[in-house]
C-alpha cells in the first residue's frame, strides 16, 4: 500500500478468530525495536482507523527508511501476548510543485497588474516562490515569505512586491530576466524544488 502525505487516514482490518483483544502498532524497523506507534490500548475490534495527527506520526517513520513503514496486529488473551507477522506500507516520494503559469519566455511590465502564479500542488501542503537573476538561484530571493505560508497552488503578487521584484533583479538582471521556482513542502516536512523557468520583467 502506497500512501502520500496528504491522503486520508485508512482503515486497518484482521480477523479476530482465535482471540480476545487487539491493537495496531506500526514501526520503522520489521522487528518492533525502535521508533513504534501504537494506535491505542487493547480493544475487542477488527479494525482500526488512525486520526490525521496519529496518521502523519506513522508516516513520518517512513523518513528513517527508504519509506517503508511496518505494521502488525497485537493481541492479548488473558496476559498472554502475541503479534501477526509484520506487513508494510509505503510512503511515497516526495513530489515537485509542477509550474503552469507564468510559462517560459513571457513579457511583463510593472506598470500591468501582477500576474497570477499558478502551480500543480502534487500532494504538498506548503508553497514559496523563490525568485533569482540566475537559473541555479545562487543569490534566491523570496516573494512574500520564505516561509512556506502559501497553502495552495496560485498565488498574485501585490503591486508592492512586483515593484519590488523589478528594482531588486530585474533592473540589474542583463534583458530583465528573472529566473523563479516553486519550492513546496509536504505533511511530513520534505522540501523539493520545481524546474526554474525565466520571464522579462521591465519598467
Amino acid at each position: 500500500m502506497s500512501c502520500w502525505p496528504d491522503s486520508a487516514p485508512p482503515t486497518f482490518t484482521w480477523n479476530q478468530t482465535g482471540h480476545a483483544l487487539f491493537r495496531v502498532e506500526w514501526s520503522s524497523t520489521a522487528t518492533f525495536d525502535s521508533g513504534v506507534v501504537i494506535g491505542g490500548g487493547f480493544r475487542d475490534a477488527d479494525n482500526y482507523t488512525p486520526s490525521p495527527t496519529k496518521w502523519l506520526r506513522i508516516l513520518k517513520l517512513g523518513l528513517s527508511t527508504d519509506g517503508t513503514v511496518y505494521w502488525r496486529v497485537r493481541t492479548k488473551d488473558n496476559r498472554t501476548l502475541s503479534a501477526s507477522p509484520p506487513s508494510r506500507l509505503l510512503l511515497s516520494a516526495a513530489q515537485v510543485a509542477a509550474v503552469s503559469s507564468p510559462g517560459p519566455g513571457s513579457s511583463f511590465s510593472t506598470s500591468d497588474p501582477p500576474p497570477e502564479f499558478s502551480w500543480g500542488t502534487n500532494h504538498n501542503s506548503g508553497f514559496r516562490i523563490i525568485y533569482s537573476a540566475s537559473s541555479d538561484f545562487s543569490t534566491p530571493k523570496f516573494l512574500r515569505s520564505a516561509l512556506y505560508s502559501i497553502k495552495t497552488g496560485a498565488y498574485t503578487p501585490t503591486v508592492l512586491q512586483w515593484k519590488g521584484l523589478y528594482r531588486a533583479i530585474a533592473k540589474n538582471s542583463p534583458g530583465g530576466v528573472v529566473y523563479f521556482a516553486i519550492e513546496a513542502k509536504d505533511a511530513v516536512g520534505r522540501t523539493s524544488r520545481s524546474e526554474a523557468v525565466s520571464f522579462v520583467l521591465s519598467q
